[in-house]
């Protein structure tokens, strides 16, 4: 027996003193200080979500914008016979870093011909810049999501191995290390919360409303970090039914959207557990939610790049240490 509670008492103090274990208290603080803030300075709903509605793209544009990307990015898929095997992980951050830019510019400029200014389109003027001091907060308040979506998996025996993009981060050099911490921690956040926070999902909350909106735009960011092209493109072409007729006047419609949503959603998390990708998947839809939640909420699109950037930057340090 005292044997046993001597081994017990070790694994307690072991689970205390683990990063993990500080992580969710840190979370469940931040999420309890959002939550006082949210009760103390209630949120007008309606109005928040129409000034999001208001910053959406046109259908063209927005369509313009995901084939310019889609172009590019096919594009790349043919420039590695032009390099050497030592050259090709250096040679693939810096074509994505090119296109990450270009579309990014293209975003902006597409939106400045409907709005006058960078702030009114997003939230991304001089004076909105203070939100990014929230981002760790936001950040903080996702862990015990995280850490309880990754435990659960565990205990049902789910391996987790490392995805393509983590195991080539852990096999690299110091130089391509930077490179990558460069484009995970600055490139990536600004274009993929331009393009997915900025430019889908105030046109999706236009059709759809807040809620569906989060859920569907999550979908499609976790799966933009899988090699699904083809599932993809389906799934658009479901986000384009829904945002189309979500709202419809004959209910049959509406259940058949709703219908269709969800048998996509359901083969989506089929894929990634069958692929054992499942746990990247429930990650990255959970970054995607809290990031939607803190651009409706503050209105700005510096606070979800700022948290994508940390989510990030905590995953590269993760990496590196225990590579």
């Amino acid at each position: 027996m005292e044997i046993l509670l001597a081994s017990a008492k070790a694994a307690l103090c072991n689970l205390l003193a683990s990063p993990e274990y500080l992580l969710f208290l840190g979370g469940l603080l931040a999420a309890l200080l959002l939550l006082l803030h949210h009760r103390k300075n209630p949120p007008e709903n309606v109005a928040l979500t129409e000034r999001l509605s208001e910053r959406a793209l046109g259908f063209f544009d927005i369509y313009g914008l995901v084939l310019l990307y889609l172009t590019l990015f096919v594009g790349a898929m043919f420039t590695g016979r032009f390099f050497y095997e030592e050259q090709i992980a250096v040679a693939k951050l810096g074509i994505a870093l090119l296109i990450y830019t270009l579309v990014s510019f293209a975003i902006i400029a597409t939106a400045r011909r409907r709005k006058p200014t960078i702030e009114s389109g997003f939230g991304m003027g001089i004076r909105n810049l203070k939100t990014l001091g929230l981002a760790p907060l936001f950040y903080l308040s996702i862990i015990p999501l995280l850490l309880l979506a990754g435990a659960a998996l565990k205990w049902i025996g789910y391996e987790m191995p490392l995805q393509d993009n983590a195991q080539q981060f852990v096999e690299s050099n110091p130089t391509e290390r930077i490179l990558f911490a460069i484009m995970a921690i600055l490139a990536a956040p600004l274009f993929e919360e331009l393009l997915f926070r900025g430019v889908i999902f105030p046109a999706l909350i236009k059709h759809m409303g807040p809620k569906a909106a989060i859920l569907l735009v999550s979908c499609l960011f976790a799966l933009l970090h899988f090699h699904f092209f083809i599932f993809m493109l389906l799934f658009a072409a479901v986000a384009v039914v829904c945002a189309l007729f979500w709202k419809a006047a004959d209910p049959r419609l509406r259940l058949l959207t709703r219908t269709l949503l969800a048998i996509v959603l359901l083969f989506s998390g089929y894929i990634t557990f069958a692929s054992g990708s499942f746990h990247s998947f429930l990650s990255l839809m959970i970054l995607s939610t809290g990031t939607c939640l803190a651009y409706w909420r503050t209105g700005s699109l510096w606070s979800s790049i700022g948290m994508h950037a940390v989510f990030n930057a905590v995953t590269i340090y993760s990496l590196s240490v225990a590579g």
